[in-house]
C-alpha cells in the first residue's frame, strides 16, 4: 500500500528517506514530483537501428534551460533530484500529468528498487511530427512510495518428475481424400 504525503514528509525529516534538492511543495498527497535534470544527452536516430546505437551518432550533451528534440530524436536524461531509498521502501514512477509536449514519451517508468541511491535515468522520445522543446526543472515523474513489509525468502524449486511413457495405441490422424 502506498504511503501518504504526511509519512513521506516524516521519513524525509527523520532521514530514513533522502531526496536531494527537494522542495516541500513537490510532496503531494501520496507521491513526490521529480523534475527533469539539466544533463540531457541526445542521440541521433539517423541511420536506422545501427546508427541509433552507434556512439559516433551522439550529437551532444546539453546542460541548460531547455533542449530541442527533433521528430524521432531520443534523449537520455536524469532527474534533478537524487533519491536514496532504505531497504524497506520501494517506489513506482509514473509520468507527471504536468510534463510535456504532446507526442513526447518517457520509456522507462516503473518500479524503483529498495536501496536505490542516485538520480533516476530517463529515456525520452519525440514521437511527434514536429520538433519540441523540453524544459529542465519541469516536473517529469511522480514517485509513489510503497512499504516493503517482508523480505523475500529463498524458495526451493521442485522439478516435476516426468514419466517417459509413450502412448503407442494412438493412430495418426489422416485427412479424408477429396
Amino acid at each position: 500500500m502506498p504511503i501518504d504525503g504526511d509519512e513521506i514528509r516524516e521519513r524525509l525529516e527523520e532521514g530514513d528517506l533522502e531526496i536531494d534538492s527537494l522542495d516541500d511543495e513537490q510532496v503531494d498527497a501520496a507521491s513526490v514530483n521529480l523534475r527533469l535534470g539539466d544533463s540531457i544527452e541526445i542521440l541521433d536516430s539517423g541511420g536506422g537501428i545501427r546508427g541509433f546505437f552507434s556512439k559516433a551518432k551522439r550529437r551532444f550533451t546539453r546542460s541548460g534551460d531547455s533542449v530541442h528534440l527533433a521528430p524521432g530524436e531520443f534523449a537520455v536524461a536524469e532527474t534533478e533530484e537524487a533519491v536514496s531509498l532504505p531497504e524497506n521502501l520501494g517506489g513506482e514512477t509514473k509520468v507527471s500529468m504536468e510534463f510535456g509536449p504532446p507526442g513526447v514519451t518517457i520509456q522507462n517508468t516503473g518500479w524503483v528498487e529498495p536501496g536505490t541511491d542516485g538520480k533516476l535515468r530517463l529515456e525520452i522520445v519525440n514521437n511527434s511530427p514536429r520538433g519540441v522543446r523540453i524544459e529542465t526543472g519541469e516536473p517529469i515523474l511522480k514517485l509513489i512510495f510503497e512499504e516493503i513489509e517482508e523480505t523475500t525468502e529463498e524458495v526451493e524449486l521442485i522439478e516435476p518428475e516426468l514419466e517417459a511413457e509413450a502412448d503407442t495405441d494412438l493412430e495418426p490422424e489422416v485427412e479424408p481424400e477429396r
